[in-house]
């Protein structure tokens, strides 16, 4: 089976408090669209402990700004 790189993308909105947040994908060519995966999701935040929503699947530059990650293995299911 041939794997194909995609590229993936968060978009959030904290306007009006709505505080809201959506995942997308796309492939690597260039005429490429993106396609959102699942429902909008309806980030809760709390000051009683200070928690709030946290996202995974980071890269993390230590020499220079920038750069990019490759993750193996990475499963998205719809709950």
């Amino acid at each position: 089976m041939e794997e194909k790189p995609y590229v993936l993308k968060l978009e959030a909105d904290f306007s009006g408090g709505g505080d809201t947040c959506s995942f997308y994908y796309k492939d690597r060519s260039f005429w490429s669209r993106w396609t959102r995966i699942g429902p909008q999701h309806k980030m809760r935040f709390s000051m009683e402990h200070f928690c709030g929503c946290r996202f995974g699947l980071t890269v993390y530059s230590t020499r220079e700004a920038g750069g990019s990650a490759t993750f193996s293995e990475f499963v998205y299911r719809e709950r």
